[in-house]
């Protein structure tokens, strides 16, 4: 696997690095790069408000403006949620490779075991 920054050569005259996640045109290009927003979006589209996720995936359809805000604040939190479960299952995996001297493959399959089986 590739750390970042690394570089994708186009050609001679064009390249793209990656840098904390985005990818940015090195020199001249002609070529478009559309850069991600960590926002979620609203786009009316005739009579419906669509809800656009940062990756410009559609998540749902409303009738109205006011549900599809509030179903960015659902996203939002579940993002949040998601993020701050990543991190302590992330910060587990490395308490116990260090406690019991495995790898992170291990690891990870005994505290899913456990956490299947935990109430």
């Amino acid at each position: 696997m590739l750390s970042a920054p690394y570089q994708v050569r186009q050609s001679d005259h064009k390249a793209l690095t990656l840098r904390c996640g985005i990818w940015m045109m090195l020199g001249y290009s002609s070529l478009l790069v559309k850069l991600m927003t960590n926002d979620y979006r609203i786009e009316p589209v005739g009579s419906l408000f669509i809800v656009v996720d940062p990756w410009g995936e559609i998540v749902n359809r409303f009738s109205t403006e006011d549900a599809a805000r509030q179903d960015i604040e659902r996203c939002e939190r579940e993002d949040a949620m998601w993020e701050t479960a990543k991190m302590m299952v992330d910060t587990t995996v490395k308490a116990h490779m260090r406690m019991h001297g495995v790898d992170r493959a291990t690891s990870r399959y005994w505290i899913q075991s456990a956490a299947e089986t935990s109430d």
